[in-house]
């Protein structure tokens, strides 16, 4: 039946109108199947970006898809393979100045920035690692310190094993920034005569002036009261 002007046309169900097959077009749609990794040399399927899953991989982790893979057997070529040779030069007012470049872990870091280094189950640092390759074992009571103040570094010739105390005043932490201070809030000098410590904590001072200022006033507004 043809349809008259204003008559409604069903294009579904019983008593529709028979509608011709669109015209098939050419099919833009790439062989996914036959597309491989786009390394040179890699016959792998493709996965995403034009890499297969191995580049694909290598580059979310470390932003190159070609950055070498995991070596499995030799734990030593391993923790080198990690390693950059060319980091930044320490600054001059650092300990490790003139001690060539600092030598910068390119593997997974730890929230505070320090190398993780897997051997099996246990994790150890690589600065850690990289000291007892150079020097051995860190003598008992001590702990790896970074002279270059960089936590990624790990050249031996930046780092010391040194005491807890030492280490912890050596860092940035309000201890040691206090520590380094020679003046106090009010500005008197931290002499040995103006200086107030604590038998038990010995990195505890005061000073003595404002001590005996602030018991001048507690004193005056006792009376007044």
């Amino acid at each position: 039946m043809t349809p008259s002007p204003g008559m409604m046309v069903l294009i579904d169900g019983p008593g529709a109108a028979p509608t011709a097959p669109a015209p098939a077009g050419p099919d833009w749609r790439p062989n996914m199947a036959q597309r491989t990794c786009s390394i040179k040399g890699c016959e792998n399927p493709h996965l995403a970006r034009g890499w297969c899953s191995r580049h694909y991989c290598a580059w979310r982790n470390h932003g190159d898809p070609e950055a070498p893979t995991r070596i499995y057997g030799d734990d030593l070529a391993r923790f080198w393979s990690k390693v950059d040779k060319n980091g930044p030069i320490p600054g001059l007012d650092t300990l490790a100045a003139g001690r060539g470049p600092c030598w910068l872990w390119t593997g997974k870091p730890d929230r505070d920035g320090y190398g993780q280094f897997y051997v099996g189950t246990h994790r150890f640092g690589a600065h850690c690692v990289s000291y007892r390759l150079a020097d051995g074992e860190t003598p008992l009571d001590t702990e790896v310190d970074h002279l270059c103040r960089v936590p990624a570094c790990v050249n031996p010739t930046h780092l010391e094993a040194v005491n807890h105390t030492t280490n912890v005043l050596r860092g940035f932490a309000p201890s040691a920034e206090n520590a380094r201070k020679t003046h106090c809030s009010n500005g008197h000098e931290f002499t040995p005569e103006n200086t107030y410590t604590r038998t038990n904590h010995p990195t505890w001072r005061a000073c003595r002036i404002c001590r005996v200022v602030r018991r001048s006033e507690y004193k005056r507004r006792k009376r007044a009261a």
